[in-house]
């Protein structure tokens, strides 16, 4: 069977795709899926859709694609897009189907209702999610008539396998007759969420991951990150400073806290 890579959250981060496409090409990976939300946050949406396209055989769209496919004030990204990538962005699949050996295995970019719902078993319990007190719902709602669910969007990767009607957080996923959410984390994005006295704080991860598909195995891959963000933090003000890219304080300011610059 392939050996397949499944990337997501790059947010046209250009330098962390880059480390992670030579990451995966000494692993002798056969394809690469990728889970969406290629664009925002970052400055380099068309350099990101164009190394996407060019390594990736199936993407899907994430919430972010399809804000800068469907909305103008996006003035930046889709600028940098040009129309022929901004089209590519709105014609991308909500989802994808793999049959693996005997799995079916469902990839979304969050959930297969929605491109921005939240459902992270690390917030609180294992049973159900609750994000900002806005969104509670059971896991059972991540699957449709699949075996395993891969998603995106949280940033904050996990792999957590079903026993006994809960999930439970474990190492990798070796292939039985146990459905498993997978959330790969994210390529671009070094900030996720976690819950602190039952609020929704941001961290920064000094590392970005991937998941990796090989025969009956899922396990994750994480990739240190701390010189790449440097040189992504110094690319950001250098641009901001001359005006080439629209001003993002917070994020520069949580960079900056990071990397004790």
């Amino acid at each position: 069977m392939s050996k397949i890579a499944i990337i997501s959250d790059i947010h046209a981060n250009k330098l962390s795709l880059e480390l992670v496409l030579r990451d995966i090409e000494k692993r002798n990976i056969d394809e690469i899926i990728c889970l969406g939300d290629l664009v925002t946050k970052y400055f380099y949406p068309y350099e990101v859709v164009e190394n996407i396209k060019n390594n990736c055989s199936i993407v899907i769209k994430g919430n972010c694609d399809y804000f800068v496919a469907t909305d103008e004030r996006y003035k930046f990204a889709r600028t940098k897009l040009g129309i022929d990538n901004i089209d590519y962005l709105y014609n991308l699949p909500n989802s994808y189907t793999l049959k693996y050996y005997d799995k079916i295995i469902k990839f979304y970019h969050s959930s297969p209702n929605s491109l921005d719902k939240i459902f992270n078993p690390l917030f609180n319990g294992n049973i159900y999610t609750n994000y900002k007190n806005k969104t509670i719902y059971d896991y059972n709602e991540m699957f449709d008539k699949n075996d395993i669910t891969i998603v995106g969007h949280t940033h904050q990767n996990y792999i957590a396998q079903e026993n006994n009607y809960k999930l439970n957080i474990v190492d990798n996923y070796i292939f039985n007759n146990k459905r498993a959410i997978i959330n790969v984390g994210s390529c671009g994005e070094h900030c996720h969420m976690i819950l602190k006295d039952n609020k929704a704080v941001d961290i920064v991860d000094l590392y970005l991951s991937y998941a990796i598909i090989d025969n009956n195995n899922i396990y994750m891959v994480k990739i240190p990150y701390k010189e790449t963000l440097k040189k992504v933090y110094f690319d950001n003000i250098k641009l901001q400073e001359q005006l080439l890219a629209p001003p993002s304080p917070n994020d520069t300011k949580k960079l900056k806290k990071a990397l004790h610059l």
